[in-house]
């Protein structure tokens, strides 16, 4: 709305004004520029797989291995109990 409307018409054709009507405002400090962050280090190992799939296959062999002489000695233990049971039985 115009003058006529009873607001005031703002020129803003006219330079800003400091905080203090007339003072200049301080000019502004430039930013420091930025240092550019260093790159990372590349963390490249080198791992021979070969080594790695080779034990894991050496311990499954261990494992089954070991599963079977278990079942193997559970029996013979299982046998030799009932032998003795039977031994037991006739000695009564």
């Amino acid at each position: 709305m115009g003058p006529e409307g009873g607001e005031e018409e703002i020129d803003f054709s006219q330079e800003p004004m400091g905080p203090e009507g007339g003072e200049e405002m301080p000019a502004e400090e430039p930013m420091p520029a930025e240092e550019p962050m260093p790159e990372p280090a590349e963390d490249d190992i080198e791992v021979d797989v070969t080594s790695l799939v080779d034990g894991a296959k050496d311990a499954k062999k261990a494992a089954i291995k070991a599963m079977k002489v278990s079942k193997n000695t559970g029996e013979e233990l299982m046998s030799k109990l009932s032998d003795l049971e039977a031994k037991l039985a006739r000695m009564d």
